[in-house]
């Protein structure tokens, strides 16, 4: 008959197998975590050293003035490196300082259904502690530990009464909305599942694990927070090892729909980065450098074949390269999916909660193997960081600000969404006035007396060329300071402010930005690591942060302000020549925009898309944004949206008689 221990152990590789769960470590990091610990030392993010010892630890996290530290503590991170170490060295120091560290926090709390969290911990701690998943903490790690004298009848006798007070604490403390919720009800589960003594939990968790796949999991995919490079990642990989568990033990009565989760795969894949890197936005962490390959593309390949929907044609993400998810209100626009793509994001976010800035309406671009205009993602968790609060505002995103004050959390409108494999047409405004209180994880201080302020902002991509943003704000006429920013990365960077216009230098990749149209009190600047008020900066993938150069295109707005901007990426250290020709045009923007090539693009938009064109110029429309393409002085394309018909000199180019929008190819 098999030991307690033995039965536990059996449960967890059964789990596993159910769930398609292989562990992932790295033997470098683990043996580093390792070392560490034998030294009394833990890791805080995995690389700053915190001396702790491993008995008398003082759990409140008081060695490090940190938001995060007293929760990365009580997480107990270090198991599953110590367990992944002693599965290929068999070093008995390393089961050793596991047991002493568990014993030593049991030693200093009890809890109970009764009993709130301690200083320091957390129901998100104790979820995590206990384990769950990915993280197997306390209970997945006895599988690779039962082989080793320390992990005995005591211990593991020790371990449940603890885990019973911590899983009773959890259940009346369960978080009734967001991440918190399905981690707590994750790790009750869990826990049912791989310790007999504690599988009463189980119906619990299904019942309130298939309320939380429906209410947080949206028709599109996508996560309620619309984190996709972080939180979202988590959940799209919670709900398919419970979707794999449900297709392996339908008695437990989890219900996981098989083409919502399959769209959350949809919506990692396209929220990602060309070369595997995060697109930053949110909380999501800043772009770096990526592996060169979308791995989550190979994982959803794998999910889909196994839920039968492989062979469906509207999965094929050749055809269909951009995608918009309507429930996050994200645009991923790109024009393959190799490392060297055009990646562009257009953050039109619906507000998720505390995970979510105050960056309506930013536009960030990825091209040719590097992030070009960058969202900064999170600086830091701890808000007495400065940092941490200024990588949440309007100012720190490619968006506009009035006063250099901070949007609220009200929801963009989209106006309008258009994609085809030559151009690309999104609209949105944001409608809620700005502030000048400091958003931390809410208004903890109040948003205080803001200003009234409407942004629409219009995205046209030209594909292969490069994208142009019109952008109209309303203000109340009070003069208000207004800016629209561009966050460059790390590096070389050119201010050309006599012509509005700034570029990236000194990597094979770059971008120009240039102002084509505004106010006449324009001025242009470069903000690189200034400090009052913080400007110009970018965290790294350790949270060290770095002068990044800002370029702002800044004036005083009357009550109406239209601006439009160019988003020219390019190679080598030079911008390529052209030429800009604004057309006469009443109520519209318009451009002749003439390359070095020999093609020449027109351009013709209304302010947020709300009438039509008219007369532009030699164009004439009634739409709302038409496009003439031609190369060496030959008509190649002609495009309306919103409208019906285009005339250049009189010539007819397209007559519809349905409104809509259309393109046609001489």
């Amino acid at each position: 008959m098999a030991t307690l221990i033995e039965t536990i152990t059996q449960n967890y590789h059964a789990l596993l197998a159910d769930t398609h769960l292989q562990p992932a470590t790295n033997s470098e990091t683990s043996q580093r975590w390792a070392e560490a610990l034998k030294k009394g030392i833990i890791l805080f993010y995995g690389h700053q050293e915190v001396e702790t010892g491993i008995r008398n630890i003082d759990w409140t996290g008081a060695h490090v003035h940190h938001q995060e530290w007293p929760a990365q503590l009580n997480r107990f991170f270090w198991l599953q490196h110590l367990a992944a170490v002693y599965d290929e060295t068999q070093d008995e120091a390393l089961p050793e300082i596991a047991r002493t560290t568990i014993e030593d926090w049991i030693d200093q709390h009890d809890y109970s259904a009764d009993t709130p969290p301690a200083k320091g911990d957390n129901t998100l701690n104790i979820s995590i502690r206990l384990g769950q998943g990915t993280q197997p903490g306390w209970w997945g790690t006895v599988a690779s530990f039962a082989k080793s004298g320390h992990y005995d009848d005591a211990l593991i006798a020790r371990m449940i009464e603890s885990s019973k007070g911590q899983l009773a604490c959890l259940e009346s403390h369960l978080a009734p909305v967001g991440n918190w919720r399905i981690s707590h009800l994750d790790c009750l589960l869990f826990c049912g599942l791989v310790v007999p003594d504690l599988a009463h939990h189980v119906p619990f968790a299904v019942r309130h694990l298939n309320e939380a796949f429906y209410r947080q999991i949206h028709d599109d995919g996508s996560h309620e927070e619309h984190n996709p490079s972080s939180y979202h990642s988590w959940m799209c990989n919670l709900y398919t090892r419970l979707w794999y568990l449900s297709q392996a033990r339908p008695d437990l009565g989890l219900h996981i729909d098989t083409e919502r989760a399959a769209r959350m795969w949809d919506y990692m894949v396209y929220a990602t980065a060309p070369d595997g890197g995060s697109c930053g936005i949110h909380d999501g962490g800043v772009w770096t450098p990526g592996p060169g390959k979308i791995a989550a593309i190979e994982k959803r390949q794998q999910f889909l074949e196994d839920a039968g929907l492989a062979d469906d044609p509207n999965r094929d993400l050749m055809a269909q390269p951009s995608r918009y998810f309507e429930s996050a209100g994200q645009l991923f626009l790109r024009d393959g999916w190799d490392k060297d793509a055009t990646y562009i994001i257009f953050d039109a976010t619906r507000w998720g909660g505390g995970h979510c800035h105050l960056s309506r309406l930013s536009v960030n671009l990825y091209a040719r193997g590097r992030m070009l205009l960058c969202d900064p993602g999170i600086f830091s968790y701890e808000m007495s960081d400065p940092y941490a609060p200024h990588g949440k505002t309007t100012p720190a995103h490619n968006t506009i600000h009035v006063g250099g004050l901070s949007q609220t959390e009200a929801d963009p409108v989209l106006m309008s969404n258009y994609m085809d494999d030559q151009v690309a047409v999104f609209a949105a405004a944001y409608e809620g006035g700005y502030y000048p209180g400091t958003y931390t994880w809410g208004w903890s201080q109040g948003k205080g007396v803001g200003v009234f302020g409407r942004h629409q902002r219009i995205l046209v991509w030209l594909k292969e060329r490069g994208v142009l943003v019109f952008d109209t704000l309303h203000t109340d006429g009070n003069g208000q300071p207004f800016g629209a920013h561009w966050q460059f990365p790390v590096g070389g960077h050119v201010l050309d402010a006599q012509n509005k216009r700034a570029w990236t230098q000194g990597a094979d990749s770059n971008i120009l930005v240039q102002n084509l149209s505004g106010p006449q009190n324009l001025t242009c600047c470069i903000y690189e690591g200034q400090k009052d008020p913080l400007r110009g900066w970018l965290p790294d993938e350790k949270r060290n942060y770095h002068p990044a150069p800002l370029f702002a295109i800044e004036g005083q707005a009357g009550r109406t302000v239209n601006l439009c901007s160019l988003l020219l990426p390019f190679s080598g250290d030079t911008p390529p020549q052209f030429e800009v020709e604004s057309l006469e045009g009443g109520h519209a923007f318009g451009f002749r925009l003439m390359w070095a090539d020999g093609e020449e693009d027109v351009v013709a938009c209304t302010p947020g898309l709300h009438r039509q064109i008219d007369q532009c110029g030699s164009l004439n429309s009634d739409a709302a944004l038409a496009l003439i393409r031609s190369k060496k002085g030959v008509l190649s394309q002609a495009f309306v949206h919103h409208g019906m018909t285009l005339m250049q000199d009189g010539k007819v180019l397209i007559e519809e008689t349905t409104f809509g929008t259309y393109r046609k190819t001489f």
